[in-house]
């Protein structure tokens, strides 16, 4: 069997992303990127922001700030 091809456009591009409850600052400017092919993991403590930065990437809660895409797809568009 054959591995996929390798790309090196980024599947996931995260951009100053922010999200803000009021003054409470739940992601506060994360950028990353991955690649096609690659494997990454949030990990942190409880309450940094993991949870509400995969919502985010899911489009069921919208950024306070930055940006963000998946696939190409602009998660606010």
């Amino acid at each position: 069997m054959e591995d996929a091809p390798h790309t090196s456009a980024a599947t996931v591009v995260l951009d100053g992303l922010t999200r803000c409850y009021g003054d409470f600052i739940a992601v506060n400017h994360t950028s990353l990127s991955g690649s096609a092919g690659e494997a990454f993991g949030l990990i942190g403590a409880n309450g940094p922001g993991k949870s509400t930065s995969v919502t985010m990437l899911t489009t069921l809660l919208p950024p306070s700030a930055g940006s963000a895409a998946v696939a190409g797809f602009d998660i606010v568009r």
